[in-house]
């Protein structure tokens, strides 16, 4: 009986369904490179080769009964440490705010027990880091603390006018003036003291109300005062509405060649609206000028609500309607203020419009003038859209 021919199995002889073509095409084996191996293997080698390299260095030559594995590490005790270490360290400390730690590494210092230290000169300590110490000490009040920072810059000739000023400063916020008194004289005589050192201790005798000791120090510190030296007393003279003195002061400035500037004046002219001398304000507002000051909304809100809460609307209205900057929301507040007091409720009305009308809107502070001001006049209006309606 002649064979027939074997018929192959259909599962042996049928192509793979496509999902399985797609499946061998997508396999992870087949995305690498005809010479690369996937990347668990790469790590893998690299690992062992690390290892091995590790291995060789444990059986390298250490020094006797320091025998260690692989990745041991020997320190020598008497080598001294790497150049700037130290200051690295401190400077890393005060940024961390550890300043008692930071203190018990700049006052205690190094070991220099090893023959190799104590033949090393000692490292001198970073000023400009122990500078930040000392402010940060002062900021706490820690001020005995800070002295002792400063004294170890002098003990290595590196205390700088920056040391002696912030000393100074935080001795004078803390009412201490006698202590600031003393660092300023050890800073004159260093030749440390600039006008920075004097003006600290100027403010500290404007703050305590010793203003005579202000007004002598400033006549004969041995340095120019600059602006910033004579506004701070002239902020003293005004705070105790000593007039003419201040009025005497910015002359002398002036006659000095040291110009005022934008805060020379704000300072007083805040202090004139506030005790109700307008004219005086007035008049240092048009000296500006000459002095290459520009007044800001901020010297112009000081008036405009100056001259309203003393009743003089129209010269606060002429003073808003030439301003030469843009006002601001404080700005119409204060002319809003003076319009309210003097009953002028239409313009009221008219001004808050103004306010919406050019991306000024009115605030808390806005309602709050509008409210007090009515339920003190006893008169009721009705607003609608941030505009006056009416009037009863």
């Amino acid at each position: 009986m002649m064979n027939s021919p074997r018929m192959s199995s259909p599962s042996s002889s049928a192509a793979p369904p496509p999902a399985a073509n797609a499946a061998h095409r997508t396999s992870p084996l087949r995305l690498y490179p005809k010479h690369s191996k996937p990347r668990h293997y790469r790590l893998a080698a690299a690992v062992a080769a690390s290892t091995r390299r590790a291995g060789r260095r444990s059986q390298s030559w250490t020094p006797p009964g320091r025998r260690g594995g692989a990745g041991s590490i020997w320190v020598n005790p008497s080598a001294p440490p790497r150049p700037g270490a130290t200051s690295r360290t401190l400077r890393r400390l005060v940024e961390l705010d550890d300043l008692d730690a930071a203190l018990r590494l700049l006052l205690g210092g190094p070991s220099t027990s090893t023959p190799a230290a104590s033949d090393s000169v000692p490292e001198p300590p970073a000023v400009i880091t122990c500078n930040i110490l000392i402010k940060k000490l002062c900021s706490r009040r820690r001020l005995a603390d800070a002295e002792r920072v400063l004294e170890t810059l002098k003990a290595s000739g590196a205390a700088d006018a920056v040391s002696h000023n912030t000393l100074v400063a935080g001795y004078c916020r803390d009412g201490r003036l006698s202590d600031a008194e003393r660092v300023l004289d050890v800073a004159r005589a260093s030749g440390a003291a600039n006008v920075v050192t004097y003006t600290a201790l100027i403010d500290g005798y404007c703050r305590s109300s010793r203003l005579a000791d202000a007004l002598h120090l400033i006549a004969s510190m041995p340095v120019a005062p600059d602006t910033y030296t004579y506004n701070t007393v002239l902020k003293g003279l005004c705070g105790a509405k000593q007039w003419e003195e201040a009025k005497e002061l910015m002359e002398e400035m002036i006659g000095n060649n040291c110009h005022p500037n934008e805060v020379t004046f704000a300072t007083q002219i805040r202090a004139f609206c506030q005790n109700g001398l307008l004219d005086r304000a007035v008049e240092l507002l048009e000296q500006m000028p000459q002095y290459g000051c520009t007044p800001d909304v901020i010297i112009y809100s000081t008036l405009v609500n100056g001259f309203s809460e003393h009743g003089r609307v129209d010269k606060a209205l002429e003073l808003f309607n030439t301003m030469l900057c843009k006002p601001n929301t404080v700005c119409y507040n204060a002319a809003l203020k003076g319009l309210c007091i003097a009953g002028r409720w239409e313009e009221v009305g008219e001004l808050i419009a103004e306010m919406v009308r050019k991306d000024c809107p009115p605030n808390d502070a806005t309602f709050s003038t509008l409210i007090n001001t009515l339920c003190q006049n006893r008169v009721y209006v009705e607003l609608s859209d941030g505009v006056m309606l009416r009037s009863l």
